[in-house]
């Protein structure tokens, strides 16, 4: 029946689910007669390897290009790769022909883009609702993290922000807290400012001045 079938086919994917296990996909070959489901067949990837390398499947409906291999025998086919088509066309197409969008798209809209736009050049890294993203601009030099919630850092031993200029900013509060030592230290000088300053230690605190000490106030109370 496909004795003088070309060398590579086109197919429809039809299942993911191995029932091996093995990364294979199910495909159906449309023919002049009727649809054939052909066997599991093995899905080309980068690198295979145990218990690592790249996994990367198409989903069910995606068109795909099969290597026939030698003879008919699902074991020689070999997926190599997807194809657009009528039905499932890019969602950001090369229209102005100048090829600077690279893209990797899942189906929920999660997307890796490198835009090589020159003079704006930019990695983004964002989920499908847009609420989450990480953002590499070449042009203004600046990285941008956005998280819809909460942005969490987390280091076994040492975190380290070094800047010519640092700031912290929130809408709420600003809370900072350490199981042992706050260090605050300028070489210039140190401004804590607010409508209500408050310094309290649970067993003593200690003010000391290399030069002059002012304390003002409208009223000054030392207990």
């Amino acid at each position: 029946m496909m004795q003088d079938a070309p060398l590579v086919l086109f197919a429809t994917v039809k299942d993911t689910k191995d029932p091996d296990s093995l990364g294979r996909i199910q495909v159906t070959l449309a023919t002049h007669d009727a649809s054939l489901d052909l066997p599991w067949i093995r899905v080309l990837q980068p690198i295979a390897s145990k218990q690592s390398g790249y996994f990367w499947l198409p989903e069910v409906g995606d068109e795909v290009a099969v290597l026939r291999g030698m003879g008919n025998h699902a074991d020689g086919m070999v997926v190599i790769g997807a194809v657009y088509s009528g039905k499932n066309k890019p969602k950001n197409p090369d229209a102005d022909g100048k090829n600077n969008l690279k893209q990797i798209l899942t189906r929920t809209g999660n997307e890796i883009t490198i835009d090589d736009k020159s003079g704006n050049e930019k990695i983004t890294i964002q989920t499908g609702d847009k609420k989450l993203s990480m953002v590499f601009d070449k042009k203004t030099g600046e990285i941008t993290i956005t998280g819809d919630k909460k942005v969490t850092v987390k280091v076994t031993e040492k975190a380290i922000v070094d800047a010519k200029d640092v700031e912290i900013k929130a809408s709420n509060n600003v809370d900072i807290k350490a199981a042992t030592n706050v260090t605050i230290k300028g070489n210039s000088k140190v401004a804590i400012q607010g409508g209500q300053v408050e310094i309290k230690g649970d067993s003593t605190v200690k003010v000391e001045a290399g030069a002059p000490l002012t304390l003002k106030g409208a009223t000054v109370n030392i207990n």
